[in-house]
């Protein structure tokens, strides 16, 4: 890479549907053309060579890509080995980081050349399709009408400032998109009048992405069902493996901490807890009383690698913001409900002696 690229690329989508109808190959070198772009041209240095060092094709294949999309008019040879771009003049984009094609420090597999090896350019459409769709400042990811899970609420302890609420959850995933929507169209098979739409190519792509790690999920309470990100709080709960950023780990953790304080020895919440469990997933939150009416808990389906711009930057910013904030709170409530309860602990103490 020099210093002619650009840390993302930017991917006309109608162009790049055309590509993906060419194959997997011709599809990962379009992604790679359009990481070459000079500035804010259209020409692009990268070649048959660079395709092949980064998305782990044979030289041959990659002139042979190179010469597919050129037959079909989505670039042209210009001058010196560079060649022009040809963008569809629609205006939708596309923005995919580098780390797609050049991976980052610790994963051996860049994405680019993992999902090859699924071996269809259907997955790989989909995959740059999402960043089109991706909203970072808006949802903190994909929005809810891409992906939808649905949560059930139970309140299992309430006091006057603050209630331990339950939310429960059996995975069960649907689509509020329109089967004629340009992000699923490709992937659902149409009946006509009389039968059912087929969505399992979208669902089996979309758990491909998930199982490849590139697409990952976290965790959003709002206090109703249509606020921005601004006003919701992003966590990763404390009992799921790994996490997506530290700052919603953070999150995450500190709640359970608050949860454990407000339920300790209260046996009758813990017994409702495990009858949940037995129904599905259960993610438990402390909430300030006035926010339980209707607070709603979404699932956000993020895509991993994102293209460092102002707007991510700006996200990144406004996350930590956000962690410091809840983190103290939360923090605050166990401060307090650890002192209230240790007083009572001392008073039992006393009570006993007495005896």
């Amino acid at each position: 890479m020099t210093g002619h690229e650009s840390r993302f690329a930017r991917i006309d989508v109608r162009q790049w549907a055309r590509a993906c109808a060419l194959g997997m190959n011709a599809a990962l070198a379009f992604v790679c053309l359009n990481l070459g772009r000079m500035g804010k041209t259209t020409t692009t240095k990268w070649g048959a060579t660079g395709i092949a060092t980064h998305v782990g094709m044979s030289k041959a294949q990659a002139r042979q890509a190179l010469q597919a999309l050129e037959a079909e008019g989505l670039v042209r040879s210009i001058r010196d080995g560079l060649r022009s771009i040809v963008d569809s003049g629609a205006g939708i984009f596309a923005w995919v980081p580098q780390s797609v094609v050049f991976g980052v420090e610790g994963n051996r597999v860049p994405p680019m050349e993992l999902l090859r090896e699924y071996a269809d350019p259907m997955l790989l459409r989909l995959f740059v399709d999402m960043y089109e769709r991706h909203d970072l400042p808006g949802v903190g990811g994909l929005p809810p009408c891409v992906l939808h899970e649905r949560w059930d609420k139970h309140v299992l302890f309430r006091s006057p400032a603050w209630h331990v609420v339950a939310f429960t959850s059996n995975h069960s995933l649907h689509t509020p998109l329109s089967p004629d929507d340009d992000l699923i169209r490709p992937h659902v098979v149409r009946a006509g009048a009389s039968g059912t739409d087929n969505y399992d190519a979208w669902w089996c792509r979309c758990k491909d992405l998930r199982a490849t790690g590139l697409l990952t999920r976290v965790l959003r309470l709002a206090e109703s069902a249509d606020a921005d990100a601004a006003t919701a709080i992003t966590f990763w709960p404390a009992e799921w493996q790994g996490h997506d950023t530290p700052e919603e780990a953070r999150v995450g953790t500190a709640a359970e901490a608050v949860v454990q304080a407000m339920l300790r020895k209260n046996h009758d919440a813990w017994n409702d807890v495990r009858a949940l469990q037995a129904t599905g997933t259960v993610v438990l939150l402390p909430l300030p009383a006035h926010m339980v009416p209707q607070a709603t808990l979404q699932t956000v389906y993020r895509l991993r690698y994102r293209p460092h711009t102002k707007e991510t930057q700006a996200w990144y910013a406004w996350l930590s913001h956000q962690a410091d904030v809840w983190t103290q709170a939360f923090h605050d409530v166990e401060v307090q409900w650890g002192d209230s309860i240790s007083a009572a602990e001392e008073r039992e103490r006393r009570e006993a002696g007495r005896i």
